[in-house]
């Protein structure tokens, strides 16, 4: 009997998943800050002369032709700006490109899997992790009631590597933490939960891809219905303990538009009637109000963030951006971990940047949408619409967030928007 070896004699689909479910692994090793990059360039590798060797073709969806063009314009822009910024940061913007370009590799690996294979074991690993995720979860909470409310242990990376502590994106990713305290609006302070980084939105964000296709996987399976709500439960106690308000409403708003675009365009013009009725009676203004005094500090800071860093891009080189994010003048650290995706990519590489990747995004959510009546039968119907949950959960979440100040976050994305394309071959079996 041939045992199968991980990485070696193992499929591109299986290896691609074990990446993921090994998060956990690569957080307390500290890992994380190489584990991604290397074993993505190795399945690429592996990928490579598996195609060779049956003569293969490899497909380029048009989505990822644009993204490639992304890449390089943020290059580019790196390149322009490189005499004029620190070296530091031009590191720090490289290493958001590797990230980046990992992701991409991603995307390209996924459009060329197995359909079937692929997806049966994406819905299975992410069951599996977002049960060890919530078990970690619930853990850190305990400690939390029981008094522990400041953990923070080095990784063994960390351990044997001190010196790297110095550096903000290691020092996140070389501490194993818990929780890390939230006020929101009351005087006595939450417990915010920050498994796998130091940053709980990122948790949010994480369980925004995981959650809605953990229920995808149960919902072919009708035997198993107390697990399915004791798994879901887990999910989402990690996903509110995160406090990550554009997680939560993302998540909450992404259900109900994926819904409406199920059952017709006429329920979704309903939904569109309906929020132009709360807007015009000033209920959604009290809403948002309510709102932005959460955690008022927070939205005042981000605020005031987006202006100045617009403000600094027209003044310098609005097409082509500054190539990196700025900490000298202000600190412009949150508009690469709370201030919005979009915006970090139109500073750094300009809007020739942002356009494409605003196109990426088209044709990934387009595709998806196109797809709404291309599976009659229930099993797949139910994967293209908790399939398309996480994908518009996690669009809306990076509005304030970003894929790139953690390696598991964007390898998580790219899995996602890269299934859009591979569903497409499920029409034809």
């Amino acid at each position: 009997m041939n045992i199968p070896i991980p990485f070696l004699t193992t499929s591109i689909e299986t290896d691609l998943m074990l990446v993921l479910l090994l998060t956990p692994l690569w957080w307390v090793t500290g890992f994380s800050i190489f584990a991604y990059h290397l074993a993505v360039l190795w399945i690429v590798i592996k990928f490579l002369l598996l195609t060779i060797r049956q003569h293969r073709s490899i497909l380029f969806p048009a989505a990822g032709n644009w993204f490639f063009l992304f890449l390089i314009s943020y290059l580019i822009s790196i390149a322009i700006n490189a005499p004029l910024r620190p070296s530091q940061r031009i590191f720090a913007s490289l290493n958001n490109w590797a990230v980046l370009m990992m992701g991409y590799l991603v995307f390209l690996l996924v459009c060329n899997c197995e359909a079937e294979a692929f997806f049966r074991r994406f819905l299975k690993t992410c069951r599996l992790l977002c049960i060890v995720t919530g078990v970690i979860g619930v853990g850190i909470l305990i400690l939390w009631l029981r008094g522990y409310k400041q953990i923070q242990i080095p990784t063994l990376l960390g351990r044997a590597m001190p010196s790297l502590m110095t550096y903000p994106y290691f020092f996140g990713l070389l501490n194993i933490t818990g929780t890390m305290p939230d006020w929101l609006s009351g005087n006595d302070p939450l417990p915010r939960l920050t498994p796998y980084s130091l940053a709980p939105t990122s948790t949010g964000g994480l369980m925004l891809m995981i959650l809605p296709l953990t229920y995808a996987y149960y919902a072919g399976e009708r035997k198993k219905f107390f697990e399915r709500i004791l798994v879901l439960l887990l999910g989402l106690t990690i996903l509110v303990f995160s406090f990550s308000r554009s997680a939560i409403y993302g998540f909450v708003s992404a259900i109900i538009l994926a819904f409406a675009i199920e059952r017709s365009l006429s329920v979704l013009l309903g939904l569109s009637c309906l929020f132009g009725g709360l807007v015009a009676s000033g209920f959604f203004a009290r809403f948002m109000e309510w709102v932005f005094n959460l955690r008022k500090s927070s939205t005042v800071g981000r605020f005031q963030i987006y202006q100045e860093a617009v403000k600094i891009l027209f003044e310098e080189n609005p097409f082509m951006g500054l190539g990196v994010k700025l900490r000298e003048s202000f600190t412009f650290m949150a508009v690469g971990t709370h201030g919005g995706f979009y915006l970090e990519i139109m500073f750094t590489a300009g809007i020739i940047g942002l356009l494409f990747f605003v196109m990426f995004h088209f044709l990934v959510l387009g595709n998806w949408f196109m797809q709404r009546r291309a599976f009659p039968d229930p099993p797949r119907k139910r994967l293209w619409k908790y399939l398309g949950i996480s994908l518009i959960a996690v669009h809306t979440w990076l509005l304030t967030d970003t894929i790139v100040a953690f390696p598991l976050i964007a390898y998580c994305y790219f899995l996602l928007c890269a299934s859009v394309f591979l569903l497409k071959r499920l029409e034809a079996d």
